[in-house]
């Protein structure tokens, strides 16, 4: 049953809620469900893990995950297809020593191709789409046999061809002295071309000063320099990564220091040094970066996302004395904070890094006797199609937040977890809508924006355990209001939505579901159900919201082709593929032609306003929206 694709249509029945506005409610139609299943040489399945999902430009899907155990793993299943791994893991966790799986699809769990990793210990990723149909991953990887030091190969990726690319570094133990060991992680950006093969690599070095302590727990391993959160890509394919360091990070001999504060002793789980971003070419070559300046106990950048020349970078900072990127600082924040967290946004220029705001939201308190003990947990960044707002989310502890005309959002009950989302004006930082809630969604992973203002939210329930309702979606209205809310997925254990992805009606979702009390994952209205095979394992799915076109949302049409010729929308252009030579004609929704040239190249992009289009080359006419 596991391993093969399972495709069965089926309606989720949606509960419509009274909201502010008269929204069209739909239906989801189920198109299928797989789980990312790993056998070890014993024929026991081990854990495994989805990271991200993201949309690609040509209307595909690229889902990453990984697996792994202590033993030597023999294959992986995930969507009908098999992926071998021969590395042999020998570490003391099934946490540890994992490897990659990367597969690009369509949102029926179609197959276009995997790549997959036979060596390396992959310890977290992110990936982001190019214009071409590719993708850039961001990966913290180390050596498979870290206790040994005759091998450097952090990673051989096997591409979707089977051909092997070895990413390799220089082992450098000279600040250890017991032999074993030592968690020497690495930053590695690999790019794929649309047909999964490698286009260029990158390694660059984080610095490991403190040695491990014999007496804690982490003494595994030195203590991680950095961690790599979230990469996006540009207009042009420029790549952005954002993350948090506690070293120096060494990009192409360029030196990132980190801002530790002066208490901190080395120990990861107290304190962490600083936010970077850091910006590098469509070939991966180091252009730039910037890093925060804080004395602060904690200081992390999580998430970052681009639009219309703009990057939206997103985190929180903790117990902060100062926190300011290039100098920026919020005057409107609290200069004593405390031992609270809080949200911040950032929104830089692309092209040179300049900031335009820095914007730190104060907690505001549950408890107003109890400062300390809150926490946010910053889970995405998303503007808005028509770059108006930027929705920022995850989940709340013990804390709210208070709008700019004074309302005031806080959750009930101090010790809960729960899911929130802010809608923040995108040209000055002014938080504007707020939603915050222990019951239904109390952790919010991903956010799907609409044309009108509306905007779908993906996660999952941890209040609502008992009664089996776990991963939902709801539907906000412009006011912020729920008027739909769908149970996607259902079980009698412990669920964790990973990750949300969206083309034109189409949803793919990624989750991690907990083998516990005999459990089945049911998708409602069907008859297909998923039994965990072990403690945690990965599962894909995918919708389609019923009905196509509505009052919710224009959906961006995908790419047509007659002959090898490509036409899409992506980032703000219109690409045109496989017309060399060819004239384009570029018609505006009143039928009124405004740009007309002959295309030089086999791969051209046209830079639009947002709107409606109808782009004509060689006999074929598509119409576009530009967002």
């Amino acid at each position: 049953m596991f391993g093969s694709r399972h495709i069965i249509i089926g309606l989720v029945a949606i509960l419509t809620v009274a909201g502010s506005q008269n929204v069209v409610a739909q239906d989801f139609v189920y198109n299928f469900s797989s789980p990312l299943l790993s056998v070890d040489s014993t024929g026991k399945y081990t854990r495994t893990a989805f990271c991200e999902v993201v949309a690609g430009a040509d209307g595909k899907f690229f889902s990453l995950g990984y697996f792994g155990n202590t033993t030597k793993t023999r294959e992986a299943t995930l969507l009908g297809t098999s992926v071998a791994s021969p590395v042999a893991y020998n570490y003391h966790s099934n946490l540890y020593n994992k490897a990659l799986v990367l597969t690009k699809h369509d949102a029926h769990g179609n197959v276009d191709w995997q790549v997959s990793s036979a060596e390396g210990d992959m310890s977290g990723g992110s990936v982001a789409s190019t214009s071409d149909g590719g993708c850039v991953l961001a990966l913290k990887l180390r050596y498979e046999n870290e206790s040994e030091y005759v091998s450097n190969v952090l990673i051989d990726l096997r591409d979707a061809s089977g051909a092997s690319t070895k990413v390799t570094a220089d082992w450098d133990a000279s600040v250890f002295t017991d032999g074993k060991y030592h968690r020497i992680y690495y930053p590695v950006l690999i790019k794929l071309d649309a047909n999964g093969k490698v286009a260029a690599t990158k390694v660059f070095s984080s610095a490991h000063a403190v040695a491990p302590k014999a007496s804690d727990y982490y003494a595994y391993g030195c203590t991680d320099g950095f961690e790599l959160q979230d990469v996006c890509t540009d207009d042009d394919d420029n790549v952005y990564v954002v993350g948090y360091q506690r070293e120096a990070l060494i990009v192409d001999g360029d030196t990132i220091e980190a801002h530790n504060i002066s208490e901190w002793v080395g120990d990861p789980q107290h304190a962490c040094g600083s936010s970077f971003v850091i910006k590098f070419d469509n070939n991966l070559n180091y252009v730039r970066h910037l890093s925060s300046q804080s004395e602060a106990t904690n200081d992390q950048a999580n998430h970052i996302a681009y639009r219309d020349s703009k990057l939206y970078l997103t985190g929180y900072v903790k117990a902060r004395k100062t926190f300011s990127i290039a100098g920026a600082t919020d005057a409107d924040a609290d200069a004593a904070p405390g031992e609270k967290s809080e949200l911040w946004l950032a929104s830089l220029n692309a092209a040179d890094f300049s900031v335009n705001y820095l914007k730190i939201y104060a907690s505001e308190y549950v408890d107003k006797e109890r400062t300390e003990g809150n926490k946010v947990d910053v889970q995405f960044v998303e503007p808005s199609n028509d770059n108006k707002y930027v929705y920022v989310g995850g989940y709340i502890m013990r804390a709210g937040f208070v709008t700019k005309d004074g309302t005031s959002v806080l959750p009930g009950e101090e010790s809960k977890n729960c899911g929130f989302v802010v809608r923040i004006a995108a040209t000055d930082g002014a938080l504007e809508k707020c939603y915050a809630s222990q019951a239904g969604i109390s952790m919010i992973s991903s956010v799907s924006p609409n044309d009108d203002g509306s905007f779908w939210a993906y996660g999952y329930d941890w209040s609502a355990l008992s009664a089996g309702d776990v991963i939902r979606a709801y539907l906000f209205d412009s006011n912020f209001d729920v008027s739909q809310r769908a149970t996607l997925l259902t079980q009698n254990a412990m669920a964790t939505a990973k990750s949300m992805a969206r083309v034109d009606n189409d949803f793919v979702f990624l989750a991690i579901v907990a083998s516990q009390k005999s459990n089945k994952v049911a998708f409602l209205n069907t008859d297909e159900s998923i039994e965990p095979t072990t403690e945690y394992t990965a599962v894909a799915f995918g919708y389609s919201i019923a009905g196509g076109e509505s009052a919710l949302y224009t959906p961006v049409d995908k790419i047509e082709s007659s002959s090898d010729i490509n036409i899409y929308a992506h980032n703000h252009a219109a690409h045109i593929i496989g017309a060399a030579g060819e004239v384009v004609k570029i018609y505006d929704a009143r039928g009124t032609l405004i740009r007309t040239a002959q295309l030089a190249t086999a791969r051209e992009a046209v830079t639009l306003s947002p709107g409606l289009y109808i782009v004509s080359v060689d006999g074929i006419n598509k119409k576009i929206t530009i967002q």
